[in-house]
């Protein structure tokens, strides 16, 4: 018997990749697509009453931020051990959600020095530390004033005390 020699087998037909580009094409003309619709929903809520009174709230609790980490006193207090640390004026804030309340937002509601450390922070100072930073500050305003300690995360401040114009400890609320 001889031997039989069988031909080689055929090369495989090498793919062009149509159906990867196809997929990719696909995907980004949906991407896009998803875009431009979320574009027009933001458009249609941004002209919206609603859209425009919390559009509006947005940019100015954005500039209440700065102008809290810029008050007289909030250096002091970030001096004395605060990674973030500010002095609000609590009437800017309340006229920021003014428009969502149902009869207006309280007046005269004074000022908060708030510390505010990350979750992991274990060694931020208590009001009484805070309070006497704050009063150290040579331009802060005087008249009565909280003072807040809390951790990111945690809806629970770690103290929460409220003085006299003079520094005078009124009120301490308990955890």
């Amino acid at each position: 018997m001889t031997p039989t020699v069988s031909p080689p087998p055929a090369a495989p037909k090498k793919s062009n990749n149509r159906g990867c580009a196809i997929a990719l094409v696909v995907a980004a003309s949906l991407g896009v697509l998803s875009c431009i619709a979320m574009a027009g929903v933001m458009v249609a809520f941004g002209t919206s009453e609603d859209g425009k009174k919390i559009f509006s709230g947005v940019g100015k609790a954005l500039d209440a931020v700065e102008k809290a980490q810029n008050a007289p006193g909030a250096a002091e207090v970030a001096a004395a051990g605060c990674p973030q640390a500010g002095v609000v004026d609590m009437n800017d804030m309340m006229d920021i959600v003014a428009d969502f309340i149902d009869g207006g937002a309280p007046s005269d509601l004074g000022l908060m020095v708030f510390c505010q450390g990350g979750l992991l922070d274990t060694n931020l100072p208590d009001c009484s530390t805070i309070a006497k930073a704050y009063l150290s500050a040579p331009d802060r305003p005087v008249t009565e004033f909280m003072v807040e300690v809390r951790r990111q995360g945690n809806n629970r401040p770690l103290c929460h005390e409220e003085y006299d114009a003079a520094g005078t400890l009124v009120r301490r609320r308990e955890k």
